[in-house]
């Protein structure tokens, strides 16, 4: 990501003219500003899989209600959730 920020650094003519500096601290991301671009990278860290069953009628109430509020929803057979502090705690 520091290659990437600083090729935008000389491609912008970076007015400041100073080197990219990650502005982040933590060792979960970096974080550049390059004038009015921001260059991301995250480290997503390790993958865990859980097995789960989904009630039919829960998955169809469920959907019925974001219907009723108007919002998009799928039933699928995949479930996707990003917790950080899981996580963090699975990790120690």
């Amino acid at each position: 990501m520091l290659k990437l920020a600083t090729f935008l650094c000389k491609q912008l003519k970076n007015p400041n003219g100073d080197e990219p500096t990650n502005l982040t601290r933590t060792d979960r991301y970096v974080l550049y500003k390059v004038s009015n671009c921001i260059c991301v990278s995250i480290c997503a860290g390790q993958r865990f899989e859980f097995p789960t069953e989904l009630d039919d009628n829960l998955a169809k109430q469920l959907n019925g209600i974001c219907s009723q509020l108007n919002l998009s929803s799928v039933i699928g057979r995949t479930m996707r959730c990003n917790d950080f502090y899981e996580g963090k705690l699975l990790h120690k």
